[in-house]
């Protein structure tokens, strides 16, 4: 690393709880996939490679979507925006700068990144994009923040970390633990506190009211956290409360954030962490499961037809008894 590269690049520690969950989750899931294949015997492999094959086609369809309706941020397309994308890029080393769009979508509020065969994309809407032009330092966290998710692999690492995730507690534990890591790499393209928790003010109240927001009346919200529905809610949530990301995003600033309400553990431990990826990691399951069984059924009739055969062949039972009953009565007269 150079001299100058050294200078620009910015080192982001994860969450504490991130690499702690992301490696509990890596065990069981790698148990269960090795169980899985196993189990069926290498059947699981056949159909992986089929939910590959739908996966491509969807994922190719919302790419196409996003090429031929969506506007490329370029040099020559938004070079502001272009600006800040490649210094965010070289601020983390990224080796090749992902490519981002503009796209409408009818009032939706947010971005997001998404990875399709070894290219990286990050998608701002056009909704948050014109609520940062008052102070467009905050559009950087948006920037970042999806940044954040594509340079730790969280997309990557998903299909695979997916028969844990389901589990009540990890799943979503682990998926808030991510969003507080990628709040970090946000704040990292910002240049002031004040343009993070802008861009943070505009989840929580939109576009045109981020701007009037008393910053430190939203933060002392975060004390109405600790009671047993809103700490329940939140841990069956994949992101945290808005409050708690707003109060969290300045390691540095000493802001007392209030326990859970220990009760509200007991029952979120009975609800699982259903999504997408895991209904078709259960329906595949099933199916799985059920065909192997089924399988096995026909392999074990199939041994005892030959079993019978082979002792009928040397003279040890009858393969029709009612036949061979008529023949002897036939010959007998």
């Amino acid at each position: 690393m150079s001299e100058g590269e050294s200078e620009n690049f910015t080192a982001i520690k994860p969450y504490p709880n991130e690499p702690k969950l992301f490696v509990i989750a890596a065990i069981i899931s790698t148990f269960a996939w090795l169980h899985f294949i196993v189990g069926t015997v290498g059947m699981s492999l056949a159909i992986l490679g089929v939910f590959f094959l739908v996966y491509l086609f969807v994922q190719s369809g919302f790419v196409s979507h996003l090429r031929g309706t969506g506007a490329l941020v370029s040099s020559e397309q938004f070079p502001d925006i272009h600006a800040a994308v490649e210094r965010c890029a070289k601020r983390f080393q990224f080796k090749k700068t992902p490519t981002v769009y503009i796209l409408h979508m009818n009032g939706m509020f947010n971005a997001f990144a998404l990875r399709f065969l070894r290219q990286n994309y990050i998608v701002l809407l056009s909704d948050i994009v014109d609520a940062m032009d008052e102070n467009p330092d905050a559009l950087n966290f948006y920037i970042g923040h999806e940044m954040g998710h594509l340079h730790r692999n969280h997309n990557f690492w998903a299909a695979f970390l997916s028969p844990a995730l389901i589990l009540p507690l990890l799943g979503a534990g682990y998926s808030r633990a991510r969003e507080y890591t990628c709040d970090r790499y946000g704040a990292a393209c910002c240049d002031s506190l004040q343009s993070v928790r802008f861009g943070l003010a505009a989840l929580a109240v939109g576009g045109k009211k981020c701007a009037t927001l008393d910053q430190d009346a939203y933060l002392q919200q975060v004390q109405q956290s600790k009671g047993f529905w809103m700490s329940f809610h939140e841990l069956i949530a994949d992101y945290p409360w808005l409050v708690k990301r707003f109060a969290r995003v300045n390691p540095k600033e000493q802001t007392k954030i209030p326990k859970r309400n220990p009760f509200a553990y007991v029952f979120a431990i009975f609800v699982p962490q259903l999504s997408v990826m895991s209904f078709i990691v259960l329906y595949g399951a099933v199916i799985l499961w059920g065909g192997f069984f089924q399988g096995q059924d026909l392999i074990w009739q199939a041994k005892e037809n030959g079993a019978m055969y082979e002792q009928n062949m040397n003279g040890d039972m009858d393969v029709n008894p009612e036949l061979n009953s008529y023949q002897n009565s036939f010959e007998n007269r």
